[in-house]
């Protein structure tokens, strides 16, 4: 397995994770993890009222630099 192998099956690892809404994270790096936005209306300029359909986020939250 070359290193563009490893990089696509490490990424494959990843979205099934996040698919299933479990957090990943990477130890130097963050942590990814999915959070699920629920259906909600909006009102538009022409007075037309918008329903933004629900949907999965993908957030990231970058490690904490120790600072020891």
């Amino acid at each position: 397995m070359d290193k563009t192998q490893s990089d696509q099956h490490i990424v494959s690892i990843i979205n099934r994770l996040l698919k299933n809404h479990k957090e990943v994270a990477i130890k130097g790096l963050g942590t990814f993890s999915v959070e699920h936005l629920r259906q909600s209306p909006r009102q538009e300029k022409d007075g037309s009222i918008m329903i933004t359909p629900p949907s999965d986020v993908i957030k990231f939250k970058p490690e904490k630099e120790d600072r020891s």
